[in-house]
């Protein structure tokens, strides 16, 4: 019973500290919009990554941290090529999962409210993004956030009550639909038998609900509802049950 009780208050305390930390960096910063722009092959599993992040500072600070989970043993995690504010290089530290980026003493955004960082990084994802094969044997590539694993292969502020809006663009091998959070903005057939696939989100949303589907998919438009645009996303081999299941309106 004791120990039971131990276990309960360890797991109180540990619970108590990551909210503080939480709580401090809200004090600090407030991620406005992210972009996250995602590359995705056949080949690998590597994904090669470029976020803009665009931070509000509601104070002076001189650095400010993301989530983003690093390399492991098993060499799965992201690596950290550049980070960069407007046309400089920052310094940053990428260890423990969380990206510090800092802000240099005699930088004069100290002062200013907004901070646009673009950060470069690549590797493979252990959790987060969940490459896999789907019951017909096809790949497939599903974000699955929930509830604070966007930070395995985006970086964020990675709680659930921290909201911005976002973007994905996608470059994937042609043969795959992508399907994300918002609006579709543009698909296009690129080189190199590629394809762009460019969704946004204009209203702020959690971090766990970031994703994206990439598959082989077959796509059925439906009606609208409340002027919102309803469509369904099947696998192409069970598109006729699949579409029949979903049917709206």
């Amino acid at each position: 019973m004791k120990q039971y009780l131990f276990f309960i208050l360890l797991l109180f305390l540990n619970t108590f500290i990551l909210a503080q930390k939480h709580h401090k960096r809200f004090e600090d910063i407030d991620v406005v919009h992210y972009m996250f722009e995602i590359q995705l092959n056949d080949s690998t599993n590597r994904i090669e990554c470029n976020t803009m992040v665009l931070i509000n500072l509601l104070k002076p600070v001189k650095s400010f941290t993301l989530d983003l989970v690093g390399l492991d043993s098993t060499n799965n995690g992201m690596i950290v090529e550049s980070v960069k504010a407007g046309s400089y290089f920052r310094n940053f530290t990428h260890k423990n999962n969380q990206l510090i980026i800092e802000i240099p003493d005699n930088n004069n955004e100290r002062t200013v409210n907004v901070v646009e960082c673009n950060i470069k990084y690549s590797g493979i994802p252990a959790d987060g993004l969940i490459i896999s094969k789907n019951k017909f044997g096809d790949r497939t590539f599903f974000g699955d956030n929930w509830p604070n694993r966007a930070r395995h292969w985006l970086p964020t502020v990675d709680h659930p009550s921290d909201k911005a809006t976002l973007e994905f663009i996608v470059y994937a091998p042609e043969h795959y639909q992508v399907i994300s959070n918002g609006s579709l903005l543009e698909e296009s057939n690129i080189e190199g038998n590629m394809k762009l696939t460019h969704w946004k989100e204009n209203t702020p949303i959690s971090t766990k609900l970031m994703v994206i589907g990439v598959a082989r998919f077959a796509v059925q438009y439906n009606n609208k509802f409340n002027e919102v645009p309803v469509s369904s996303w099947v696998f192409p081999q069970n598109k006729t049950d699949g579409f029949i299941d979903y049917a709206f309106g």
